[in-house]
């Protein structure tokens, strides 16, 4: 899906958003989205266009209108 809209509490996290997601479509996307618990390496999540990493990861606070981004990275990128 590309685009999907969400009610959330309002101590709701990214971490909260992902577990909504997993349970919402079941366990092929959460095979998708973690791998032991974790994240998958070839993932990235961004907060209003800010990765994780410069926030604080899973336990980044959200509000009303604030967007997910989930981009794969399975295959490399490149361009000229």
């Amino acid at each position: 899906k590309d685009c999907e809209t969400l009610k959330i509490t309002p101590s709701a996290t990214v971490n909260t958003v992902l577990t909504m997601l997993s349970k919402k479509y079941g366990q092929h996307s959460r095979r998708y989205v973690f791998e032991d618990g974790r994240l998958r390496s070839q993932l990235h999540v961004l907060v209003n266009h800010t990765p994780l990493r410069q926030l604080q990861s899973f336990e980044t606070p959200l509000k009303n209108n604030d967007e997910i981004t989930i981009i794969p990275t399975f295959f490399p990128v490149s361009g000229g």
